[in-house]
């Protein structure tokens, strides 16, 4: 029997490119809308100190291998240093079950995260948006910047975080991956931004509704759970496009969703779903000034998808 791959983190940053993880998504949530795509329930388990373990397993169809996650998202972390989330990703063989591959998944996870969000904004943004605003200043933070200023040609990017300093050396890192100038403004500025990514694990709102411009996009990747509120519900009540990535998972998950459900007036019919976007079959926006959401809990779709891309450019490689 063949032994299995092992992919480390630097492997992957090599070989997950923005362009090779930004099509891996657009398949991921083409496979999804098409229904082709099987996605089980994601599992969270929580711990100690805010952290919380998950665990998914998808196919991008019928006859593909089965991939899944396992992972954890430890805020203290960044205390540290460290990655706030780790993971590991394992493929098995489609016609025997037999594992394939094992990869570290915290660049994965990363990558594909930010290049799920450029797709959402490729699709829901309008063509002739200036600014962008990053809250938070993290490595989703980061790989934000780099991955939504690709798909879109911003004039500049804004970057604010709780912490001065952090935001100040995010915005240096920055300058040395994207075209775009760079600078460290308030809250409120980079809230004001035509394209709003929220890159924190916050468990409160980390903006207003009151300073989102009309014809904003906002994208949220933080509410990831029920005890997290990265977003106003308000502003998910106010929007006049709310996407996410699975309906169930963020209606089971998220808790921003959840709150806008319950209080602000929003309908589980009113959540599209980000596949039925890329495919045509639900509109992006009816006008130029609609307040589109994106709002991302991550499903294992996204994983087995990126694995996919990942080990078909290997094999691509060992063949040349």
């Amino acid at each position: 029997m063949t032994r299995p791959l092992y992919i480390s983190d630097e492997e992957v940053s090599q070989l997950f490119t923005p362009e090779v993880a930004l099509a891996s998504q657009r398949a991921a949530f083409q496979a999804l809308g098409e229904g082709a795509a099987i996605l089980a329930p994601r599992v969270l388990v929580e711990g100690a100190n805010d952290s919380v373990a998950f665990s998914y397993a998808a196919r991008t169809n019928q006859s593909a291998g089965a991939v899944t996650k396992f992972g954890s998202v430890n805020p203290d972390n960044a205390k540290n240093g460290m990655p706030t989330i780790s993971a590991s990703v394992h493929v098995l063989y489609a016609e025997t079950g037999l594992p394939r591959a094992t990869l570290e998944a915290t660049e994965l996870t990363t990558i594909r995260t930010a290049a799920a969000s450029a797709l959402a904004v490729q699709e829901l943004a309008n063509a002739d948006v200036k600014s962008l605003g990053i809250i938070g200043a993290g490595v989703q933070a980061k790989a934000h910047a780099v991955a939504i200023s690709r798909v879109r040609d911003f004039e500049e990017i804004r970057i604010t975080s709780r912490t001065l300093q952090r935001a100040k050396d995010l915005a240096s890192e920055l300058k040395d991956l994207v075209d775009v100038p760079v600078r460290v403004v308030n809250v409120e500025s980079a809230a004001a931004a035509n394209v709003v990514a929220t890159c924190t694990t916050s468990f409160e709102p980390v903006i207003e509704t009151a300073w989102v411009r009309p014809g904003a996009t906002v994208v949220s990747v933080g509410a990831f759970a029920p005890d997290r509120f990265e977003l106003p519900s308000s502003l998910l009540g106010r929007a006049d496009i709310v996407v996410v990535d699975h309906r169930e998972t963020s209606v089971e998950h998220s808790g921003s969703v959840r709150a806008a459900l319950a209080e602000d007036g929003l309908d589980e019919s009113d959540l599209l779903e980000l596949g039925s976007v890329v495919i045509g079959k639900s509109p992006s926006r009816s006008a130029k000034k609609d307040i589109a959401v994106f709002v991302s809990v991550g499903v294992g779709i996204q994983d087995a998808s990126a694995a996919e891309a990942l080990l078909d450019s290997i094999d691509s490689r060992s063949n040349d």
